[in-house]
Order: C-alpha cells, then sequence, then structure tokens
C-alpha cells in the first residue's frame, strides 16, 4: 500500500458542483492549515480541463495568490496515468473531484470528499458505501463543515496500514 508524504487537493468550482469562490476560498484555508500543521507538501491534484471549471485554475489562483505558498506542487495532470502517480504520492486527498477520489482509493489512500450539491452527494455516498472505512464526505452547506474537514483530514492522514490495504482490495474487487 502506497504511503505517500502528501496532502492531495482538488476543488471543483462551478455551478454543477454547487461551489462558489467564496466557499472554496474558505476549504482551501482549512486545506492549507492542515497541510502546514501535519508539515505535509500540498499536491494538486487537478481533473476538470475546462476552460470555465479548470480546477488547476482554481487550485492555483486559491493557493499561490492567496497564500503565497511556493512549496505546492500545481502541476497540470494531463493523463489518467499521470493523476494515479500524482495520487500514489499522497498520504490523504481532499476532493470535490469524483476521479481524483476514485484514483486515490484504487490505490489505498484514504479520500475526504467535498460536496455542496445533489448530484455530488449522491456520487460520493455512493463512494462511500463502497469504501466505508477510507472514504468520508463532508457537505460544504452543514454548519459544523470546517470541523468536520479538520477532523477528518487528520483521520485520514493517520489511517492504519490495514485500512488502507482494504481500499485497495476493494477497488481490485469492484
Amino acid at each position: 500500500v502506497p504511503d505517500g508524504k502528501a496532502l492531495g487537493a482538488n476543488l471543483r468550482v462551478s455551478g454543477y458542483a454547487g461551489v462558489d469562490p467564496a466557499t472554496a476560498a474558505a476549504v482551501t484555508d482549512l486545506v492549507v492549515e492542515a497541510a502546514t500543521a501535519l508539515d505535509a507538501p500540498l499536491v494538486a491534484l487537478p481533473v476538470s480541463r475546462y476552460a470555465v471549471d479548470a480546477d488547476v485554475v482554481a487550485l492555483r489562483s486559491l493557493i499561490r495568490q492567496k497564500h503565497g505558498l511556493t512549496d505546492v506542487v500545481l502541476d497540470d495532470i494531463v493523463t489518467p496515468e499521470a493523476l494515479a502517480g500524482a495520487a500514489a504520492d499522497c498520504r490523504a486527498i481532499v476532493t470535490g473531484s469524483y476521479h481524483a477520489a476514485v484514483f486515490g482509493l484504487a490505490q489505498g489512500v484514504p479520500v475526504v470528499c467535498l460536496t455542496k450539491s445533489r448530484y455530488y452527494d449522491a456520487k460520493f455516498g455512493g463512494l462511500q458505501s463502497q469504501f466505508p472505512g477510507t472514504c468520508f464526505v463532508v457537505p460544504l452547506d452543514a454548519p459544523d463543515y470546517a470541523s468536520r474537514l479538520r477532523a477528518l483530514i487528520l483521520q485520514s492522514w493517520h489511517l492504519p496500514v490495514p485500512a488502507r490495504t482494504a481500499a485497495r482490495d476493494t477497488a481490485a474487487r469492484l
């Protein structure tokens, strides 16, 4: 089971995801805070390449400009193989993208999924039911989402090897 050293991040800032720039900025603050507390590099896991909803553009804007961080890997990932490789370098992933979650879970990397629409509630709810010990869902419209997100990032980061192995084995069976 991979034992990556990075905290992976993806934000889907789009109408269909229900995540607006203000919500994305608040989530980014929490993710950067967690990476700093864990002394972990932050790695972008962009999936959407549509000009209007490009994940890498949102991540670059929020992380570099708002936080001025230079030790963040914000490469644009252009192939599924590159996404799988980047996900494997992570010890935990926080994502608004279904594909980033699947690529992480398939390799035993626990995932904290961010939802703010019925569409993503359903997608991530289904994923959570298949990976109950390694896939966690945080609805961003819940009043306690910030504390839940903080707690689940730490829980995911410290998840024991057997739980990570179970996720990889589940993916192989599926």
